[in-house]
């Protein structure tokens, strides 16, 4: 995925939930909806939950106001369950530039190790670690576009 104020760069993330045909059913499914990426949603703690949600944006807003619909799965009904995203990117992402590369990575989650070359980012928003020497930047993402703050 571009980044839309950087368009040099790309998104580069291993995702665990869905497949690249996963998500090309969702968007059949729902027309004119469009992948943004795999984010851990917050809970009504207000603490990031420790589970992948596929979010997606979509240009007619739900009745209750949000452009961001997640799909998860329930483990305790054994299905895929879908709920409002907006959460799981109403705030910054952590990401790094790989060295050489256009490619910027993130981790998305506690525990989504994510390795490019030689280097790697984990912990999510929970915390961050870094190995390597990558440049950190700040993500975030915008009527669902991935943009990169000012660090």
């Amino acid at each position: 995925m571009k980044i839309k104020n950087k368009p040099e760069l790309e998104i580069s993330h291993v995702d665990k939930l869905l497949t690249k045909e996963g998500v090309e059913i969702i968007k059949e499914r729902y027309p004119g909806s469009k992948y943004v990426g795999e984010f851990c949603p917050i809970n009504k703690l207000g603490d990031f939950v420790n589970q992948p949600l596929a979010v997606f944006w979509t240009p007619e807003a739900h009745p209750q106001g949000s452009n961001y619909f997640g799909i998860y799965y329930d483990y305790v009904h054994g299905r895929s369950m879908i709920t409002n995203g907006l959460s799981a990117i109403s705030q910054e992402i952590v990401g790094i530039k790989i060295p050489d590369t256009n490619k910027v990575v993130y981790s998305a989650y506690r525990h989504d190790f994510q390795e490019l070359g030689e280097v790697f980012i984990d912990g999510g928003r929970d915390y961050v670690r870094i190995g390597g020497l990558p440049e950190t930047v700040k993500l975030a993402i915008v009527d669902g576009e991935w943009e990169i703050k000012d660090n």
